[in-house]
């Protein structure tokens, strides 16, 4: 007759240590592969399938959420407004006073800045540098495109022309 107490006493958690022929015994009842005598190593982990599709709902559920997670941050900046020298993003449900909230384009936020010296100027920002006429006066832009707060006007590349009648001739 087959003694199973110790079988027993192990499966309610009376004792954590138990001889390798009663591990071998649960194995084949609950048809499981063992492959080690460690039962913590992944490989006990992953050749248990009951473990094994808790471990990947588990898995699964973790990736949801942090996906969420990193949708929900991306999406919360998805305007911008013109500060006076460049575009700063914003969530489009802000408010600012007298100032046009636009939808948001990364490429603006990261290139789009308005050059305030231009004294800086040289021979060497033709065609590199950006600008317009606003008011009778030149402004000049890192980026081309169309005028942050005129969008009616376009940003041209800055000609040796323009250069030498409006920069380098005051």
């Amino acid at each position: 007759m087959i003694n199973l107490d110790p079988l027993v006493s192990f499966l309610r958690g009376d004792t954590t240590v138990t001889n390798d022929k009663n591990i071998n015994l649960l194995a084949w009842v609950i048809d499981f592969k063992l492959v080690e005598k460690n039962k913590r190593s992944w490989k006990w982990i992953l050749l248990n399938p009951k473990i094994r599709k808790a471990t990947l709902l588990i898995i699964t559920i973790v990736i949801i959420f942090y996906g969420g997670y990193l949708l929900s941050i991306k999406h919360t900046n998805q305007c911008m407004y013109w500060t006076g020298n460049q575009y700063q993003p914003i969530p489009c449900n802000t408010r600012i006073n007298n100032t046009e909230i636009v939808a948001l384009d990364t490429f603006k936020v990261a290139h789009l800045k308005r050059i305030t010296r231009p004294d800086t100027l040289t021979i060497n920002s033709v065609n590199k540098v950006w600008r317009a006429k606003i008011n009778g006066k030149p402004e000049f832009y890192t980026s081309g495109g169309r005028h942050p707060l005129d969008n009616n006007k376009m940003l041209w590349p800055m000609t040796e022309y323009f250069l030498d009648k409006h920069v380098l001739k005051k």
